[in-house]
């Protein structure tokens, strides 16, 4: 008779345990988004630290000491600020190397105060911070840098961002790259900074401008980056000079793909080159003389490397025909023109590399990360051969055109990996895609009530088993 109560009682447990799981499940309040960070991130004030006495426990950190071999761990927090116009994470007035990881910062608005500008992150007077693999969104401001330096911004996503994603103010030698950033005014903004670079970000559906570069900022490297779909791409003014643009794929950009303006200061020293445009500015395959892809009102900028004989890709003017390289080099025979002031690009190129595979994502199981991904938007005037998929920045395999998965089996589960894609052709290797993290896991119960099944299980198998011994 006890035993049968018992298994009842059992049954009764299993049965609610599965009702409730499946009322969480299909709760029309909890979005499988919503649900999915519930599990990864843990609930947080708002994190305010001022010094390098405020990294402690009572501020958010969870580990490290300060050094560059263990720096302090800001990570795992879901930080919603409720709407308030304040700053989901602050540091200021720190030398202390920190890294903020893997948190979900969301819901703060406007503000003009100096300390609280509504930002996600917000960097002041700081060094020696590292901000990666953070997910920031709805939001009035993403990462705000002021008067920082020696800080880098990586693997971050960010999206619906009502103004600037990623601002760097009076700020020097920092790095940004390997971002994503989406539905933002303005991806990265950057003003009164010197001798940063901005490498390998996926800028693409902004309001206004992926980057802009801005009061008197000079020696900047941008590079590499894949920016689509804005109203500009780079936009240079107020006396940004110096700076060099290079290897970025820019396409569909509403207006022109880099625009140079200097009626409120001139733009020189600049140098674009190697940058690949695609339909910028409505200009489509074919060339129409009425429309260039980018504008310079400076007369002191360079759009071709002078020694080393090129310049840009251009889809409409290397595309235009088949005969446009009588000899060749590689350099379509006309010179480009750029809108503005007359300048020219001299050595267009015949053809470039492919632009980066799009929409990387990964599915993990028990002793497997399975990759898909979306062919590049231009192939740079030559077919792609194959894609090469990189694990932790090792390339692990190589795939025909035709195939967009892979299943990588050389995973260890528990351990967590980062993948990117790139697309081959006879130019060599394009751009990269969009990176992503994958942890492969054993094999996990669907639903959340098998442990305490086991555990059930294990009980009545005791109790049987004191039974038969007594």
């Amino acid at each position: 008779m006890r035993i049968k109560a018992i298994v009842i009682f059992a049954s009764l447990l299993l049965v609610s345990s599965m009702i409730l799981v499946v009322n969480v499940a299909v709760s029309s309040e909890v979005t499988p988004s919503q649900f999915a960070r519930s599990l990864r991130y843990t609930p947080h004030d708002i994190i305010r630290i001022d010094g390098n006495a405020e990294f402690n426990p009572l501020h958010g950190v969870t580990g490290g000491s300060g050094t560059s071999d263990d720096p302090w761990i800001i990570a795992g927090w879901d930080i919603d600020v409720h709407g308030a116009a304040e700053d989901a994470i602050y540091i200021g007035n720190t030398t202390d190397h920190f890294v903020i990881r893997d948190c979900y910062l969301h819901n703060a608005s406007l503000s003009s105060e100096t300390y609280n500008i509504g930002a996600g992150i917000h960097l002041h007077q700081v060094k020696n911070g590292i901000i990666r693999d953070n997910e920031i969104r709805e939001i009035t401001r993403g990462i705000y840098i002021h008067e920082s330096s020696v800080n880098t911004v990586e693997f971050n996503t960010l999206e619906n961002i009502k103004y600037q994603g990623v601002i760097l103010s009076f700020s020097d030698n920092n790095t940004v790259r390997r971002n994503v950033l989406r539905n933002i005014d303005n991806g990265l903004f950057i003003g009164y900074s010197n001798n940063n670079s901005m490498a390998e970000n996926i800028i693409e559906d902004e309001t206004y401008n992926g980057i802009i570069l801005y009061s008197f900022s000079r020696d900047n490297k941008i590079w590499n980056n894949t920016i689509s779909n804005n109203s500009r791409g780079i936009y240079l003014y107020w006396g940004a000079s110096n700076n060099t643009i290079e290897g970025n794929f820019i396409s569909d950009s509403k207006g022109y793909g880099i625009e140079v303006y200097v009626a409120s200061g001139d733009c020189i020293q600049n140098k674009f080159v190697k940058n690949i445009f695609y339909y910028n500015n409505n200009s489509e395959d074919y060339y129409e003389s009425s429309i260039v892809q980018a504008k310079d009102e400076s007369t002191k900028n360079f759009w071709y490397a002078v020694d080393e004989g090129y310049g840009n890709y251009w889809r409409d003017w290397a595309h235009n025909n088949e005969s446009n390289d009588n000899n060749d080099d590689g350099v379509v025979d006309w010179i480009y023109r750029i809108g503005g002031s007359g300048r020219t690009d001299k050595y267009p190129s015949k053809y470039a590399v492919p632009s980066a595979p799009r929409n990387l994502v990964a599915l993990s199981g028990k002793g497997f990360v399975n990759l898909s991904w979306s062919m590049p938007e231009g192939d740079g005037g030559k077919a792609i051969n194959s894609y090469r998929i990189y694990r932790n920045g090792t390339l692990i395999a190589s795939v025909f055109p035709d195939q967009l998965y892979y299943n990588d089996t050389a995973v260890m589960s528990g351990q967590s990996y980062r993948y990117y894609v790139v697309a081959i052709n006879d130019m060599g290797e394009g751009l990269k895609s969009n990176p992503i993290r994958a942890t492969p896991e054993e094999a996990i119960p669907e639903f959340l009530w098998m442990p305490a099944m086991l555990l059930i299980t294990m009980a009545i198998f005791v109790i049987l088993r004191r039974r038969k011994f007594s």
